[in-house]
């Protein structure tokens, strides 16, 4: 059982509502020699309070128009789960598990912002017009997971395996994009209200057959795999401009957006291993097809790709304290359905969101070449690679009006990564452990957009930096830190800037490690470091956008875990694997 309390929030920014944070789990096992049930249910309650700094201008003819904002961004969220894992191992060659999964999550952003908007002439200089206003902004996120599983092992006598599972699951996602601008004079004065839904009904199914068996001196593996998902979503878009004036439906922004995937796949791989070389390499084949159906609009988007994603590892030790190590790999990598959808959601008053129902996935090259030195309990190692990225995935902005950006989800082209990373896992001392990690790489992104209307080329430097200690005083107390620090990147109409989260914790165990109680300090800032922050910046002939969101820092929580005895082995519980994802 866990039990987790934080503390009164350091640094809530004046935020309406407090962050409150709180959860509990409990975990309840039964072993037998042919069964093995786990049962576990839990609850979370994690808001984060925040802040957000914008700066935009627009230019349309003569026209410029200025329209910064500043004000709250804060989220709310609740998660509460059950998970269910049966294992029954009527023999010793056959194994039979399963799993049911219930999830429910509910997520509310809000960002409350005031905005003053100023107008004037590009050739006189002077000033057309000025409104100050206030933007009241709710986005509200709910899903209900469903997930059942059931897997079958047959081991043979020569150790070979055969494996089969199949998966359903049935993910149901709601909510609503609430957008209110209110006169600052007098909030009684609606300048404009819109108010899109969403519906989305989401069915997944996965299918797997695996084999693996010993072969001349190596062992084998090959397999097929299934995945469908249907996803029918529904979509309104409402609109009131100006007080006492009715709610309207937009019918262009109002629609369902249909959405099939359906992929088959076959993959086989060896591998070997001696003294000093081993080696696997393995392909696997897929055939996608994708159905993207906007209605009443009557478009449709199919896509069918058929591809091949090899891969090669090999390692070569020519003594104890050296080893050498190739490997190239082929990824794809598919963006959330959302992406998908072409009907525009008032994301912000500034914002217009959509997707792009024509969108490719990613696919992801990827080569490395490293050394590793080992002496005695440290570890050195460094490697050069190189990451080819085609149809990156980004989100740019154009002009919808000259206060509203229409910010859509596309493929920007090329981009690639040529780098060195070393990372050092030293053993101090008996009780001191540290890891030390960086990263330093050359970015570029090349491409187009908006059918050749922009053409870009960015090339930039980028470094990464991460390190986590453990120092144990003493067989009951723990103490940890680690920090992540990520430079500023490019992207194909501006850059992100840099990233950094330091945290800290405390641990105690009491009677035979069977409870422990634990102090986390997340996102550490002291009061003025720009910790858990991060600047957001795009550009065009025609417009500027920069935001800063400023999340919480100094988060304090007390962590009480109690086993009243302690499992061999850590039960595998059944999760959410297509939901989280879209939600």
């Amino acid at each position: 059982m866990n039990v987790q309390k934080g503390l009164p929030s350091l640094n809530d920014f004046g935020n309406t509502q407090k962050p409150v944070r709180y959860g509990t789990d409990v975990t309840l096992s039964y072993r037998s020699a042919r069964w093995d049930w786990t049962l576990s249910s839990a609850y979370l309650r994690s808001d984060l309070a925040g802040r957000r700094e914008g700066d935009a201008n627009t230019t349309l003819g003569n026209r410029f128009t200025q329209f910064p904002s500043l004000g709250e961004r804060s989220f709310d969220r609740y998660t509460f789960t059950n998970r269910l894992a049966v294992s029954f191992t009527p023999t010793k060659t056959d194994v039979w598990s399963g799993g049911l999964f219930y999830g429910y999550r509910t997520e509310d952003r809000t960002a409350d912002l005031f905005y003053n908007n100023r107008r004037k002439d590009q050739q006189t200089g002077f000033g057309i017009s000025q409104i100050a206003y206030y933007n009241a902004n709710l986005v509200r996120k709910r899903g209900q997971f469903f997930t059942a599983n059931l897997d079958y092992t047959h081991t043979f006598a020569n150790k070979a395996n055969l494996s089969a599972s199949v998966l359903y699951e049935y993910d149901y996602l709601d909510g609503f994009t609430r957008n209110l601008n209110l006169l600052r004079t007098d909030t009684r004065d609606t300048l404009q209200y819109t108010r899109t839904t969403t519906d989305r009904p989401i069915g997944n199914v996965r299918a797997n057959i695996d084999a693996t068996w010993p072969l001349a001196g190596g062992r084998f593996e090959a397999g097929y795999q299934y995945r469908n998902q249907q996803d029918d979503g529904n979509y309104r878009f409402l609109e009131q401009n100006g007080r006492g004036l009715p709610l309207l439906e937009v019918s262009a922004f109002t629609g369902q957006a249909r959405i099939n995937n359906q992929i088959h796949s076959l993959y086989s791989q060896y591998g070997h291993k001696s003294k000093s070389l081993e080696y696997t390499a393995g392909l696997r084949v897929e055939s996608a097809e994708r159905q993207v159906e906007i209605r009443p609009q009557g478009q449709a988007y199919p896509l069918t790709l058929n591809n091949l994603f090899p891969s090669l590892n090999v390692v070569y030790r020519p003594k104890d304290a050296w080893q050498f190590r190739f490997g190239y790999s082929r990824r794809v990598q598919r963006t959330s359905n959302l992406a998908l959808n072409p009907l525009p959601e008032r994301e912000h008053s500034e914002t217009l969101e959509q997707g792009d129902p024509a969108l490719l996935p990613e696919f992801v090259d990827l080569s490395e070449l490293s050394m590793t030195r080992i002496m005695g309990r440290n570890t050195v190692q460094a490697t050069v690679y190189h990451q080819n990225i085609q149809h990156i995935v980004n989100r740019v902005n154009s002009v919808f009006a000259d206060t509203i950006l229409n910010r859509i989800y596309t493929n920007a082209g090329r981009a690639q990564r040529l780098g060195l990373e070393v990372t050092m896992d030293l053993t101090i001392t008996k009780r001191w452990k540290l890891y030390v990690g960086g990263t330093v790489y050359r970015s570029i992104i090349a491409g187009q957009l908006f059918q050749n209307a922009v053409v870009f080329n960015n090339q930039a430097w980028a470094y990464s930096f991460n390190a986590n200690t453990t120092v144990q005083p003493s067989p009951t107390w723990v103490l940890q830190a680690n920090l992540n620090y990520l430079s500023q990147r490019i992207t194909a109409q501006g850059e992100d800037s840099r990233f950094f989260v330091p945290n800290l914790s405390v641990k105690k165990s009491f009677v035979q490690n069977r409870l422990a109680v634990m102090l986390q300090w997340q996102n550490i800032g002291l009061g003025r470091l720009p910790t858990n922050e991060q600047r957001i910046t795009t550009r065009g002939q025609d417009f500027y956008t920069t935001t800063n969101y400023i999340q919480e820092r100094d988060i304090l929580l007390i962590n009480i875990s109690y086993s009243l005895r302690q499992r061999s082995k850590p039960a595998k519980l059944p999760t959410n694997e297509f939901g989280d994802k879209e939600f």
